[in-house]
């Protein structure tokens, strides 16, 4: 039951979570700003979400894992979802802030509370399954977030929240977690930042970066061109949908040729593929099947 309810609300979290980069013109049009100002939104989200999963994983060593694995994607449901309410862009700014905390706060928790609770025989499905299940929220984002706009506006938002408020009791109405062993300390902290970790983390950090900077500039730029919301929500939902595929290939991968090899290899040849998506007019078949080749090898 707890790893499926965690599965849910990572499907919720991600879901949310690819708001901003689909709605990134409407919200330029909203608050009269550019793209590099309303850029700062997904930078700022992004940033707390990602940099932060290391301190929010001491916390949840410290605190009942269940408590933040259903706050942390309550606070992105009522952060994307109040994007058309707030009539200054710094208060947003400070909202999503808040709400990429939520979303750190969530994967620390509810990826040790997967591999803690799951059935030892099952327990490798089940971390795969939550996987998954991230990436289709990933996938659907896109599509939920400019339909929701194109029917209710910027501020029916709001009526999505929810989704994220329904399996968060759930979670709630379960016993409490007792912790297991020693937390992590600071020391285990700064570990992150040392040796093969830190490479690691280097590698996965520009492959996150690259991935994130075009799939962000991708609305902008296909708006300019005339292009419909509706290519617009496939090509994003593809593009992320293929990192789930990407993700599956490359672990598969690494088992027969190594890891360092899948990961250089893959960073090497997909860099250049972002060329050619920069080059090739979008809006065809084509274009779509290049996007799906490099979000897949970008994610693998």
């Amino acid at each position: 039951m707890l790893p499926l309810l965690l599965a849910w609300l990572h499907t919720v979290n991600d879901l949310f979570s690819n708001f901003l980069t689909p709605l990134m013109p409407k919200l330029m049009a909203h608050f009269g700003v550019g793209l590099g100002t309303v850029g700062l939104l997904v930078s700022v989200y992004s940033l707390t979400g990602s940099l932060f999963q290391p301190l929010a994983g001491l916390i949840a060593d410290r605190l009942d894992r269940r408590l933040l694995a259903a706050l942390g994607p309550v606070l992105v449901a009522l952060g994307m979802g109040s994007l058309g309410l707030w009539p200054r862009f710094e208060v947003l700014l400070l909202v999503l802030g808040l709400a990429g905390l939520g979303s750190a706060l969530f994967h620390a928790s509810g990826a040790g509370l997967v591999g803690e609770f799951a059935p030892k025989e099952r327990r490798g499905f089940w971390l795969s399954f939550f996987g998954s299940a991230g990436y289709l929220g990933l996938s659907l984002g896109p599509v939920v977030a400019l339909f929701a706009v194109g029917a209710w506006g910027l501020k029916g938002l709001m009526w999505l929240t929810p989704l994220a408020l329904l399996p968060a009791l759930l979670l709630l109405r379960l016993p409490p977690v007792r912790r297991q062993g020693k937390p992590a300390g600071f020391k285990d902290f700064l570990r992150v930042f040392r040796g093969d970790v830190a490479r690691l983390w280097g590698m996965a950090t520009l492959r996150s970066l690259v991935f994130m900077s075009f799939s962000t500039t991708l609305p902008y730029w296909f708006t300019q061109r005339h292009l419909s919301d509706a290519y617009i929500a496939l090509s994003l939902s593809i593009y992320s949908f293929s990192a789930t595929l990407g993700a599956f290939l490359g672990g598969t991968l690494s088992d027969r040729l190594g890891r360092k090899v899948v990961l250089v290899g893959t960073l090497a040849f997909g860099l250049p593929l972002y060329l050619g998506l920069l080059f090739l007019p979008p809006g065809d078949a084509l274009y779509l099947a290049l996007l799906a080749l490099t979000g897949a090898l970008m994610n693998a």
